[in-house]
């Protein structure tokens, strides 16, 4: 047999604030674990490399390095960057 059904009566900001609890939850259940798939600006990759900005910019602009346009944001996977590494280190 199953439950009978309660109907409750809340107040609409009370719905708000149930709402908005539950979508928090849901978002952090969902935010994914910081990894390989983690995407990096021009910025974040010279810092991990150890280069000028404009350094990784000319290096994906020959397709050295992979990347991906947002937009007119030039955005790098972390993963590949990796994989980038190892290749460049002769660790393939």
């Amino acid at each position: 047999m199953s439950e009978p059904v309660r109907v409750v009566t809340v107040t609409v900001e009370e719905l708000e604030q149930l709402v908005e609890a539950v979508v928090r939850r849901v978002v952090a259940e969902r935010r994914p674990e910081p990894g390989n798939d983690d995407w990096l600006d021009a910025d974040g990759v010279a810092e991990m490399l150890h280069v000028h900005p404009r350094t990784i910019g000319k290096l994906a602009a020959s397709g050295e390095i992979p990347s991906a346009h947002v937009g007119k944001l030039l955005r790098f996977r972390r993963g590949d960057l990796l994989a980038y590494l190892s290749r460049e280190n002769g660790e393939d």
